[in-house]
C-alpha cells in the first residue's frame, strides 16, 4: 500500500517523481544489460533484449501512475488546462456562453430563493420546526377565520397530542414618543405556553409565566423584539421593568427575545408580545373579553407534535375535539368548514390558497428559462465541437476511449459553468432589486431573497444539472465523428449532429412562443382590468388613523371627525373632504343582510356591503348622486338619524323598477333589525374586486357607527408629497399624540387587488423578452454554422449562375421551417401555460386566437431576422475562394 506522501508527492512534484521513476527504470535496464553482456552478448544486443524484456518504458510509466492513483487526477488537470487553452483562444464564444447560462441561472435561482424565503425558510429562532403544525380554520373563500379562546382550550386538552398548542392573533399598537406622534408598532397577543412551545428564549428578563398567561388576569407585561430594543430604546441595558405606554395604557418590559426572533410571519415582522388578556385594555373596551365564546380572538393555532407522531394524527385529534364542542353552532361551523392543517407555518395564506401557490407557479414558468438556456448552450457547443471534429477523430483514432472523450466535453462544460453560476448569483440579487423598485401590493417582496446554504446548494445543483445538460450531446456527438472527420476533414458536420442541433433550436422557439402566448394574454388581462370601470376617482386620496389605539370614541371620536374636515376644507388646493368606516379597495367594510320594510318571506333578499360616510364623501370619491340627495350635516351630526342612501345596484335588488326614494328598508346587524328611510341614489362602484359585479352598497352617516378608527378621504389638486405634508400638519394640530397612516391613492388600493396578475404579467414578459433573445442567438448561431459548413455549395452555385436572391430564399428557407416546427411545439405549450395562468386572465379566452397569430407573428419575424444576416453572407462568398478552401 502506497504512503501518502508517495501519493502527494506523485501529484504535487510530478516532475520529481517522473525523473526518479525514469532513473529507476534506467537502472534496472543497465543492470539487464550488463547481466546479457556477461553471457558474452555484444553490447549492442544486449541493449536491445534487455529492452524487448523490460517493455515500453512509458508503459510501465502509466502503469505506475494507476498504481498510485493519480492518474485520473493529472489527467484531469491536464483536461482543464486543455479547455482554458481552448476558451482562451475563442473569448467572444466563451462569453456568449457564460452570459447566456449565467442569464438562465439567475432568474431561476431569483425565483427560488424568494419561493424558499417565503414558504420553506426556518423561522429564526425557532426549534425543530418541522415538528410544527398549523391548524388552518378557513371559510370557502379561503380567509381564515380564527377560533374562540373556548375552542382553543377544546383542543389543547382534548388528547397528549394535543397538548402543546399555542394561540395567538395579530394586533396594531402605538407606542407613545415624547417628541412627536405616537409610533406603530406590531404586536402579537398570545396564549399557551407560545415561547416555551417555540424553543423562544429572551435575550434579557424573561418571557411570559403561566399566570400572566391566564386570561382571567390582566397582568399588563410585554416581551418585546431584539429589533425594538435597538431602534426604540438605543439598547438600553436597563430596559427590563421600564413602563412604557401602549394603546395610552402602561405596560411593563419583562423581557427581550433572542437577536432574529421577529414572530412567525415570513412576510412581517412583531415587536411586542402580549398576553391575550391584555385584548379589553388594548382596545379600551371592557365588554370585548377574550373568554367570550362568541368573539374569535384566536388567530392562528400551532401545535407541536411529541415524538413518533405525524400530521396525520393531529389533523384527526383536532377533528374529533371540534365535534365534541357543546355549542350546536360551533359544531355547525366546523361541520361546514372543517379544520385543516399545513405543513408550512409563517407562510402568508394568500400564498397557499388556490391549487398551486403563486411561488409554484413562478417556479414552472421560470422553468423554462433554465430549459431554454440548456438547449441554447448545448446547440452552441454541439458547433463548436463540429469544428473540432478532426480534432477528436485524431484522439479517437490514437485511442482515446469513450469516457476520456465525454469527460473533456464535462470539463468544458464546467469550465463555462463556473464562472456562469458565479454571476448567475450576482444576477440573482440584481433581479430581487428589480422587482424591490417595482412594488407589487398585496405580495410578498423580491428585495430579500432568502441566501443561505440551501439556496446555495440548489444553485450549485443548478448549475451542476445545467452543465449534465448541455455538455452530454455535444460528447456523444464528437464520439460517433471519426469517420467522416477523416473523410471530409474537420469542418465535416454529420446529420445527426445537424438534426440534433435543429432540434434543439426548434425547442428554443417553442419556449420563446409559449412564454409569449402567456406574456400577451396577461397584459390583456391587466388591460382589461384597468380599464374597468369602477366608479371611483383613482386620484382621490385616503389616510388611515387608528384612534382606537388612544381610546377615542363617542363625543370625543365625532369632534376628531369634524375637526379634521373643518380645517382641512381650509386648506389651499383642497377640493373634497370626507372621513369614512372603510373605503372601496382597501378593506374595513362588512355585510349586512337587508329586505325592503313590510317583508314577510323568512330569507333576507340582499347582502350588502356598508359604509359608514360623511355627507361630501360622494364628492370626494367621485360617485355620482343619481337620485334624492346626500345625508345633511344635521343628520351627520345625529348618531340616530335613520336614513340611508343606495347605490343603484342596491336599490334594484331590493325594490326592482319602483322609485325607492322616501321608502323605508330594515337592516340587521349586531344590536338588532333597524328601519332606514332611503334619501338618495347613488351610482354604482367596485368595492374589493375588479372582477367582480358591482355589490349591492349602502351608506350611512358615520356618525351612526360607533367604530374607534377613520379614514381621511381627500381629493386635492396638490402633489402627493405636498398633501401627505399637508394632512399630517393638519392631524398634528388637532391632535398631535395621532399618529398619521401613509397616504394611499385610490389607484394604488385597485392594483393592490390585481398584484397577483401583474406580477405575473411583468415576470413572464420579462422572460418571453430573454427566451426571444435566447432563441434569436441560437437560430443565428446555427444557420450561419451551416452557411460555413455549405461554402463550397454555395460557391458552386454562384459560379452557375444562382442569384443572391436565390441564395437568401435558400438559407431562409431553414430558419423559416425551423419556426415554423418551434411555432407548432410552442402552440401546444402555450395551451398547458394558459390553463396554469388560467385564474389571471380577466374578459380574454386563454385559446385567444389573436393572441397565438401575435405570437406566432412575433416569432416568425424573429426567425426571419435571425436568419438574415447568414443569408446576406452567403450571397457574398466568393467561388474561387470557396473552392479553394476546401
Amino acid at each position: 500500500m502506497m504512503r501518502p506522501q508517495m501519493w502527494l508527492k506523485a501529484l504535487f512534484h510530478r516532475a520529481t517523481a517522473d525523473d526518479e521513476m525514469t532513473r529507476e527504470m534506467t537502472a534496472h535496464l543497465a543492470m539487464e544489460q550488463d547481466a546479457l553482456e556477461e553471457r558474452g552478448l555484444p553490447p549492442s544486443e544486449a541493449h536491445r533484449q534487455a529492452r524487448v524484456a523490460f517493455g515500453g518504458v512509458e508503459r510501465h510509466k502509466e502503469a505506475v501512475r494507476d498504481e498510485r492513483g493519480t492518474r485520473f487526477l493529472l489527467d484531469l488537470g491536464g483536461d482543464i488546462r486543455y479547455s482554458w487553452r481552448g476558451l482562451r483562444l475563442r473569448p467572444l464564444f466563451a462569453a456568449s456562453v457564460i452570459g447566456i447560462v449565467a442569464l438562465g441561472l439567475g432568474s431561476t435561482m431569483a425565483v427560488f430563493a424568494w419561493a424558499y424565503g417565503m414558504l420553506f425558510q426556518p423561522i429564526p429562532g425557532v426549534t425543530a420546526q418541522d415538528r410544527l403544525v398549523p391548524i388552518l380554520f378557513r371559510n370557502e373563500s379561503g380567509s381564515d377565520f380564527g377560533t374562540s379562546y373556548s375552542t382553543f382550550i377544546a383542543i389543547r386538552g382534548f388528547a397528549p397530542l394535543l397538548h402543546q398548542s399555542i394561540g395567538s392573533t395579530a394586533t396594531s399598537l402605538q407606542i407613545d414618543q415624547a417628541d412627536g406622534p405616537a409610533r406603530e408598532l406590531s404586536g402579537t397577543m398570545v396564549t399557551g405556553d407560545y415561547f416555551g412551545v417555540l424553543g423562544v428564549t429572551a435575550e434579557l428578563g424573561r418571557v411570559f409565566t403561566p399566570a400572566e398567561l391566564d386570561p382571567v388576569n390582566d397582568p399588563r407585561t410585554v416581551v418585546i423584539s431584539d429589533a425594538l430594543w435597538r431602534s426604540h430604546f438605543g439598547s438600553a441595558p436597563d430596559v427590563i421593568g421600564r413602563r412604557i405606554r401602549l394603546n395610552a395604557t402602561t405596560f411593563t418590559v419583562v423581557g427581550v427575545t433572542k437577536r432574529g426572533f421577529r414572530g412567525l410571519s415570513r412576510s412581517g415582522q412583531t415587536d411586542i408580545w402580549l398576553p391575550l388578556s391584555a385584548l379589553p385594555t388594548l382596545q379600551h373596551d371592557p365588554k370585548n373579553l377574550p373568554l367570550d365564546p362568541f368573539r374569535n380572538f384566536v388567530d392562528k393555532l400551532l401545535v407541536r407534535m411529541p415524538a413518533g407522531a405525524h400530521s396525520a394524527d393531529v389533523q384527526q385529534a383536532v377533528l374529533q375535539a371540534v365535534q365534541r364542542l357543546s355549542r350546536p353552532e360551533d359544531n355547525e361551523t366546523y361541520k361546514e368548514y372543517p379544520p385543516s392543517i399545513d405543513g408550512r407555518i409563517g407562510t402568508p395564506a394568500r400564498m397557499l390558497t388556490g391549487e398551486t401557490s403563486i411561488a409554484e407557479r413562478l417556479l414552472g414558468v421560470v422553468g423554462l428559462i433554465l430549459l431554454l438556456t440548456c438547449a441554447n448552450t448545448a446547440n452552441m457547443l454541439l458547433l463548436r465541437a463540429a469544428r473540432r471534429a478532426g480534432e477528436q477523430a485524431v484522439r479517437q483514432a490514437l485511442g482515446a476511449s469513450f469516457v476520456r472523450i465525454v469527460r473533456q466535453h464535462l470539463v468544458d462544460g464546467l469550465m463555462l459553468a463556473i464562472p456562469a453560476g458565479l454571476f448567475a448569483l450576482i444576477l440573482m440579487f440584481g433581479i430581487g432589486h428589480i422587482f424591490a423598485n417595482i412594488r407589487l401590493y398585496g405580495l410578498p417582496a423580491f428585495d430579500k431573497p432568502a441566501f443561505d446554504w440551501r439556496v446555495v446548494a440548489v444553485a450549485l445543483l443548478l448549475t451542476l444539472g445545467a452543465t449534465l445538460l448541455f455538455s452530454v450531446a455535444p460528447a456523444f456527438a464528437a464520439t460517433r465523428q471519426v469517420v467522416t472527420a477523416f473523410r471530409a476533414g474537420a469542418r465535416s458536420d454529420t446529420r445527426r449532429a445537424q438534426r440534433l442541433r435543429s432540434v434543439l433550436c426548434a425547442v428554443q422557439i417553442a419556449v420563446a412562443m409559449t412564454l409569449t402566448v402567456g406574456s400577451i394574454l396577461l397584459a390583456s388581462s391587466i388591460h382589461n382590468l384597468l380599464a374597468v370601470d369602477t366608479g371611483l376617482n383613482p386620484a382621490t386620496t385616503t389616510y388611515g388613523i387608528n384612534t382606537q389605539a388612544q381610546g377615542y370614541k363617542g363625543d370625543r371620536l365625532h369632534g376628531l371627525r369634524t375637526g379634521l374636515i373643518t380645517l382641512m376644507r381650509q386648506q389651499p388646493g383642497v377640493q373634497a373632504v370626507a372621513v369614512a368606516e372603510g373605503t372601496p379597495f382597501d378593506g374595513g367594510t362588512f355585510g349586512e343582510s337587508l329586505r325592503p320594510a313590510g317583508w314577510t318571506a323568512q330569507k333576507w333578499p340582499v347582502h350588502s356591503i356598508t359604509y359608514g360616510v360623511s355627507p361630501d364623501y360622494f364628492s370626494a370619491v367621485g360617485t355620482r348622486v343619481i337620485a334624492g340627495r346626500s345625508f345633511a350635516p344635521s343628520e351627520f351630526d345625529d348618531s340616530l338619524a335613520h336614513v340611508v342612501v343606495l347605490s343603484l345596484a342596491a336599490a334594484r335588488a331590493l325594490f326592482g323598477a319602483t322609485n325607492p326614494l322616501g321608502l323605508s328598508v330594515e337592516r340587521r346587524g349586531f344590536s338588532g333589525v333597524e328601519t332606514l328611510t332611503v334619501v338618495g341614489i347613488v351610482s354604482d362602484s367596485r368595492t374589493a374586486s375588479l372582477r367582480e359585479a358591482n355589490d349591492p352598497v349602502i351608506y350611512s352617516p358615520e356618525a351612526s357607527f360607533h367604530t374607534w378608527s377613520i379614514t381621511l378621504i381627500v381629493r386635492a389638486t396638490l402633489p402627493p408629497a405636498e398633501l401627505d405634508r399637508t394632512t399630517a400638519r393638519v392631524l398634528a394640530a388637532v391632535d398631535p399624540t395621532l399618529p398619521l397612516g401613509p397616504g394611499q391613492r385610490i389607484r394604488e388600493s385597485i392594483l393592490r387587488t390585481i398584484a397577483p396578475e401583474r406580477l405575473f404579467g411583468r415576470l413572464v414578459g420579462l422572460l418571453a423578452v430573454i427566451a426571444a433573445l435566447l432563441s434569436a442567438i441560437g437560430l443565428y448561431a446555427l444557420i450561419a454554422s451551416a452557411v460555413t459548413a455549405r461554402t463550397r455549395e454555395f460557391g458552386i452555385r454562384t459560379a452557375l449562375g444562382a442569384s443572391s436572391a436565390s441564395l437568401v430564399r435558400l438559407v431562409m428557407r431553414q430558419g423559416i421551417t425551423l419556426g415554423a416546427a418551434g411555432i407548432a411545439v410552442g402552440t401546444i405549450g402555450a395551451y398547458g401555460l394558459s390553463q396554469v395562468l388560467r385564474s389571471y386572465l380577466f374578459h380574454i379566452n386563454p385559446t385567444s386566437a389573436v393572441a397565438y397569430l401575435m405570437a406566432g407573428a412575433a416569432a416568425l419575424l424573429l426567425c426571419l431576422g435571425a436568419s438574415l444576416l447568414p443569408a446576406r453572407s452567403a450571397t457574398r462568398i466568393n467561388p474561387v475562394d470557396a473552392l479553394k478552401s476546401d
